[in-house]
């Protein structure tokens, strides 16, 4: 493919009406790739989260939770209350904001934020593969 057709491409795209839908599928994406790398192996961009304190994590293992990382996950809850959303939108840019749709989750955000940093920043890994399944997507034409 040449540069001037795939500029075209581009352009093309960029003007599509599905511009949103394309920014959410990504999104979406990187939300479950986000969650995946915390309650895995409980990482955020910076390295490893704070620890449990010790009798939070006592009261974890009491309730069958696992305790060797912080991985944000009792009830799912949390997870489950982030969704991406629209906010802006040009001919070239969406910007999407990806946070809690109810208040008692944006606040466990909030206090994770505190201890943690944003735990719902995307490592360069993770962000790298977002990118690389949207360009696939985008090149194959296939529908967002």
């Amino acid at each position: 493919m040449s540069l001037k057709s795939h500029i075209q491409d581009l352009r093309d795209f960029v003007a599509a009406p599905d511009l949103e839908a394309a920014a959410l599928v990504a999104s979406h994406e990187a939300i479950a790739l986000r969650q995946l790398t915390i309650q895995e192996r409980g990482e955020g961009v910076g390295g490893d989260f704070t620890d449990y304190t010790d009798s939070y994590a006592r009261d974890r293992s009491k309730n069958g939770y696992q305790t060797q990382h912080k991985d944000y996950t009792r009830t799912g809850e949390l997870f489950r209350s982030i969704q991406p959303e629209v906010v802006d939108r040009s001919p070239a840019v969406v910007t999407v904001e990806i946070k809690a749709r109810d208040k008692d989750n944006q606040a466990k955000l909030n206090g994770a934020f505190k201890k943690d940093g944003n735990i719902l920043t995307n490592t360069t890994d993770e962000l790298q593969l977002v990118t690389a399944v949207f360009i696939e997507r985008l090149n194959k034409g296939l529908p967002f």
